[in-house]
């Protein structure tokens, strides 16, 4: 299973923050795998999370990467109102020439779906020869990426290892990213290594273990330490707090700027700290856009930080008590040193 997202808006596939979709638009040209996948069935969109997808833009539309095709995986596919909304992990590119190459082989109708805004659900996989024809570009580094490609390849083994089967080209493009050189490499299970396609961890799992609930629970605990360190090294002890306080805010480019910060912190602090201006500058507008509070679009951070700090009441100036001002105070010189 793989999807097809093809999109006229030439800058759609440009963000790292959330992507969307027609909900209408959804699931239409697709194979047979697609009719098990639903948005009335939230849990049936799992499925879009370990399998790969490829980005495209409409013939015709016009842009920079208009014959870029993206390749990578999915993350958090929910239904949103009238789209459906996603996060993309990038692992490489291919033209758009190479896909109308193999559109047969792929079950793509490239005169009609090539120009037409939709999300297919493809039967099968990408052939290898194609993904030999891949320019590379995700990182494999971070936190975040690491995560879905070891929870991502722990889904394929447990549909494996439950019946229902997995595309033998993922499990082994999956295999071989994770056992590159890194941090989490040595906690990764042995059978990982030793089980080279589907047929050997089969062979490996059949025998081992007669019920399908021992299955799942021997590869939950597994996993459990490379996805463990992994989580611990993402999260600091205020992590929590601030993500379900954020769940509150109506925004969803505040939730995505917070998770932006989170996922370079420990890979690339400078990046960590500009999300975080970047956080902080989003939170203050939509507090000033809930109050009708009026402010320029060439604002900096300690202008919108005051004029929001008058707002709630949180201004040094507002306060008589010496540790009310000294609080407020250090926030404030905060925002201040976060813009330099």
């Amino acid at each position: 299973m793989f999807s097809l997202i093809v999109s006229s808006i030439s800058t759609a596939w440009e963000t790292d923050q959330l992507m969307r979709m027609f909900a209408e638009r959804f699931n239409t040209s697709s194979g047979a795998e697609g009719a098990d996948i639903s948005l009335d069935r939230t849990e049936s969109l799992q499925a879009l999370e370990s399998s790969p997808a490829l980005l495209m833009y409409e013939t015709g539309t016009t842009g920079e990467n208009a014959e870029t095709v993206r390749y990578g995986l999915l993350r958090s596919v929910r239904p949103a109102g009238q789209h459906v909304t996603f996060r993309f992990y990038q692992e490489g590119r291919f033209s758009k020439a190479t896909v109308h190459e193999f559109a047969d082989r792929l079950g793509i109708n490239a005169r009609f779906e090539f120009g037409h805004t939709h999300w297919a659900i493809k039967d099968g996989s990408i052939p290898s020869t194609m993904l030999a024809k891949l320019e590379r570009t995700g990182d494999l580094a971070t936190n975040e990426a690491l995560l879905l490609k070891i929870e991502s390849f722990k889904n394929i083994l447990l549909s494996h290892a439950t019946g229902k089967g997995c595309d033998e080209a993922q499990y082994v493009n999956l295999r071989r990213q994770l056992l590159k050189p890194s941090r989490i490499s040595d906690q990764l299970p042995n059978f990982v290594r030793t089980c080279r396609t589907p047929g050997e961890f089969w062979g490996f799992i059949k025998p081992k273990f007669g019920t399908y609930h021992e299955r799942r629970e021997f590869l939950r605990e597994e996993f459990d330490p490379a996805l463990s360190i992994l989580e611990s090294e993402s999260r600091s002890p205020s992590d929590p707090n601030v993500a379900a306080a954020l769940q509150r805010v109506d925004s969803d480019y505040v939730r995505e700027t917070w998770r932006k910060a989170l996922d370079r912190r420990s890979t690339d602090p400078e990046g960590a700290i500009t999300a975080a201006r970047t956080q902080l500058e989003s939170v203050c507008k939509h507090i000033l856009d809930e109050t009708g509070t009026p402010y320029k679009d060439t604002e900096d951070l300690p202008k919108l930080y005051s004029l929001v700090a008058s707002q709630l009441n949180l201004s040094p100036s507002q306060h008589s008590e010496q540790v009310f001002k000294q609080i407020l105070g250090i926030a404030k010189a905060s925002s201040r040193a976060l813009a330099r």
